[in-house]
């Protein structure tokens, strides 16, 4: 039930509607950035009054500059003593944007309330702007010239063109909470946001988000690009005594709502709903990527891609965009196609691919929206072809080292850095009866004999720490039982830091003549030995 005109003139007098306060805040960190004032009619005739049962009479009956203004000074008085970066927004009817002294008229009330302009931002909605468009310019500028900031409230709801805020000096654009509530399951709704945010930021502009009232709706505004918002999430609109407490609240006691690690990847990879500014960040990190990289869509088609990826394929960039991987690379396309259906299943995978003469290895990444869902393909290319070559002529000079030590009586036999044995020459089976498979890797240590193996172990050690030559001679045991001696000896490959790359050593038997020396000088020590005792 309205007021009678009679009520409502006298509750404005009184100052009996009086302001409450809605945190605006930091979507992130919750940090308190400002409050919204709303108007309230507490103790009404008929209760408790929200502004729609008394604004629109106000506006109808002249006097809602009186009302502005009561309720503007109240708040100014209550926020007086709080912190100078908490600000105020103010609504401003679309009537009062007729009022060529409306500028000085505020800035009275503020200024008697020894509040600060800097401080006070007005709110003012699209529509507000479709009448007498000269004046309401002239005075949203005048609002502006007095030190306020304004904001464009409720975007997308009006009719309002992008020339306004193109040509009108806004600070802050508000996204309307019709929006914000919908987008978390409503794909279009996630869009218009995105936009408006977009929007926001090419022009300069602070976006805050108004009806946050989950925490799902916040992590999505923040990986959108959104970091102001306000809504239930954060509190009500309260009266002043209660803001007061919301201004008292420690930095270190504010909680963190930071969105997860899935919501920040799915956002970002919704490539058609993030930001121009966002844009403008991937295409720098697309031309500067040392890696080949697109996006292709569910059709399989280019949306983008760097000039990397474009010179992999030997195509021009705009020769891919709009164009199938099957048009592009119909060569190849049959063998990229079950990792490509893959994807889009939603199963990362990679692997080396032929392009002509090129080694390309891979990597095919579903791409995700804000709820999961596979909207495109990522690609990532590197070329390895230098890799491939050095590998392949290194196993070129290996063969024919091989080969060539292989035609002597000596056993040739490579290492990796560690010293596990990875190959011997053929030679070595002709000459102890035991498989290539016995030796290799650490195999070769049991057949060492018990006395010699830790001397042996001592100095293959010291060589792999210090990559110094390997020169040793010690027993090994043939498939026959018999001990036959060996002179063995090791150099190291190095890279250009000096660090091991492979060792290749040789193996040769000492002869029968060695055998018996050795026996005789271990006979003339066990001699000695005795001869002591």
């Amino acid at each position: 039930m309205l007021a009678s005109l009679q009520e409502l003139e006298r509750a404005i007098g009184r100052d009996e509607i009086v302001p409450y306060f809605q945190p605006i805040v930091e979507l992130g960190d919750r940090r308190l950035r400002g409050f919204e004032v709303l108007a309230r009619w507490p103790n009404s005739p008929d209760g408790f009054l929200e502004p729609s049962a008394f604004i629109r009479q106000a506006e109808d009956s002249g006097l809602i500059q009186q009302l502005t203004e009561s309720v503007l000074s109240q708040a100014c008085a209550a926020a007086r003593t709080w912190p100078a970066e908490i600000r105020l927004s103010v609504n401003l009817s679309t009537l009062q944007l007729s009022d060529q002294t409306l500028s000085k008229r505020l800035r009275a009330v503020v200024e008697a309330e020894r509040f600060s302009m800097d401080r006070i931002t007005f709110e003012i909605t699209e529509s507000a702007l479709l009448g007498d468009v000269d004046t309401a310019r002239s005075v949203v500028r005048s609002l502006k010239d007095a030190g306020s900031r304004l904001a464009i409230d409720d975007f997308g709801t009006g009719y309002s063109s992008l020339n306004h805020l193109r040509a009108l000096p806004f600070d802050v654009l508000k996204v309307d909470a019709s929006f914000v509530r919908s987008m978390t399951w409503r794909r279009e709704d996630r869009k218009i946001v995105a936009a408006v945010v977009g929007l926001g930021h090419s022009l300069g502009l602070t976006t805050i988000a108004e009806g946050v009232e989950e925490l799902v709706q916040a992590e999505m505004l923040i990986c959108l690009g959104c970091h102001i918002g306000q809504g239930w999430l954060y509190g009500r609109a309260v009266p002043a005594n209660e803001a007061d407490e919301h201004v008292a609240i420690e930095p270190s006691r504010v909680a963190m709502n930071y969105p997860s690690q899935d919501m920040a990847r799915n956002v970002a990879s919704a490539l058609e709903a993030l930001p121009g500014e966002r844009l403008a960040q991937l295409q720098a990190l697309y031309e500067g990527a040392p890696v080949g990289i697109c996006f292709l869509d569910r059709q399989l088609r280019y949306v983008s891609l760097n000039k990397r990826m474009a010179d992999i394929h030997n195509v021009p960039v705009e020769a891919h965009l709009g164009r199938t991987v099957a048009a592009v690379l119909p060569d190849i396309y049959e063998s990229l196609r079950p990792r490509l259906e893959a994807a889009l299943r939603g199963e990362a995978s990679g692997y080396e691919v032929t392009l002509g003469d090129r080694a390309l290895l891979a990597n095919y990444q579903p791409a995700r929206d804000e709820v999961g869902e596979v909207v495109g393909i990522s690609v990532a290319v590197i070329d390895i072809s230098r890799r491939k070559r050095a590998e392949n002529a290194l196993r070129e000079r290996e063969a024919n080292y091989l080969s060539a030590v292989g035609q002597n009586a000596q056993v040739s036999w490579t290492a990796d850095p560690s010293g596990l044995i990875l190959d011997v020459s053929p030679r070595w089976t002709l000459l102890t009866g035991l498989t290539q498979e016995e030796v290799t890797n650490d195999g070769w240590q049991t057949i060492v004999h018990p006395d010699d193996l830790p001397s042996v172990m001592s100095e293959w050690m010291t060589c792999i720490n210090t990559g110094d030559p390997l020169d040793v001679k010690y027993r090994v045991r043939c498939a026959s039982g018999a001990w036959l001696w060996m002179d063995v000896r090791a150099a190291a490959r190095k890279d250009d830091q000096g660090q091991v790359i492979r060792w290749y050593g040789t193996a040769a038997e000492l002869g029968r003549e060695y055998a018996d020396f050795q026996q005789i000088n271990d006979a003339q020590a066990a001699f000695a030995f005795l001869d002591k005792s």
